[in-house]
């Protein structure tokens, strides 16, 4: 038990840490990957991008076509979901991103694309850092739990 709580402080520090070194960087998060400045108009921004043109985005291909671009991993998806077409022709989908077929709540991104089959834009948010932390740290927090048996509903 002691032994699990210290590698969890240790854990609690080292994550702190990291975000403490993040912050005190360069303002990544504003900006744009090379990726997607190379298919993006200027004035886009990380959660509203507004295609170029001459980009021709697939929207159906848009995620694994520009993986890297928008910072996805081996392990992640972007699942479409909901998709309409509203009432001047415009088409708009959903993806959910999901990171080793679990889905990342609250993270996905709407692709829209107007009535002449050309997309247009995407916004929306994709996890992209700290997924690995956030991970290793349910997966520490549930096995030292299972092991102290500290779980709300304990075996009898």
């Amino acid at each position: 038990m002691k032994k699990c709580v210290n590698i969890f402080i240790a854990f609690i520090l080292w994550a702190n840490y990291l975000v403490a070194f993040a912050q005190a960087g360069s303002n990544k998060e504003d900006s744009l990957s090379l990726g997607l400045k190379q298919i993006a108009d200027i004035e886009s921004t990380p959660v509203w991008i507004k295609f170029k043109t001459s980009a021709k985005i697939n929207p159906k291909t848009l995620f694994e076509d520009y993986k890297v671009a928008f910072g996805l991993s081996d392990f992640d998806k972007m699942i479409v979901g909901e998709s309409f077409t509203d009432d001047i022709g415009f088409t708009h989908r959903n993806y959910q991103q999901f990171y080793k077929s679990i889905s990342i709540d609250g993270e996905s991104v709407n692709v829209h694309t107007n009535k002449n089959g050309e997309t247009y834009a995407a916004t929306g948010r994709i996890l992209k850092k700290n997924i690995y932390l956030l991970l290793t740290f349910y997966i520490l927090f549930f096995a030292c739990s299972k092991k102290a048996d500290i779980s709300p509903h304990p075996q009898r």
